[in-house]
């Protein structure tokens, strides 16, 4: 975990590996690095995903491209995230679910909430196209 911002275009590790995040024109853009995301994965990584929010102003990109299983403590999660995102003026994008995992957010109603894109440039759209808030 770092507190420092990530600059523009560098790579950062988050939860010890579990994922990976760049900024990129204020977005960031997380690709998730695990195949799976259990109670252990999240724990790991939420925090990171947390102080991220912060230092994007709430605009976070989360790839789910190699991720085939995930919990209801990663559900939970991007509910957290989500509402944190909010808060902080942005918003979160989830990208590259696969169509087991995307049913699984239609499941449970947070495809209403989360904005799901098909891929990375289609999310890094949306959550560009949120306004910053004044200071």
């Amino acid at each position: 975990m770092g507190t420092n911002p990530t600059p523009s275009g560098t790579m950062r590790a988050l939860g010890d590996g579990v994922a990976n995040a760049t900024i990129e024109d204020g977005v960031a853009i997380v690709r998730i690095a695990a195949d799976s995301l259990r109670e252990r994965e999240v724990a790991r990584v939420l925090p990171d995903l947390q102080m991220l929010c912060d230092d994007c102003d709430g605009r976070i990109v989360l790839s789910f491209s190699r991720v085939r299983a995930m919990s209801s403590a990663c559900i939970n999660a991007i509910i957290e995230l989500h509402r944190r995102c909010k808060d902080a003026g942005g918003r979160l994008v989830v990208c590259e679910l696969p169509v087991e995992l995307r049913e699984i957010l239609s499941i449970v109603k947070l495809d209403r909430a989360v904005t799901i894109e098909s891929d990375e440039a289609r999310a890094r759209r949306a959550a560009s196209r949120v306004p910053l808030r004044a200071a």
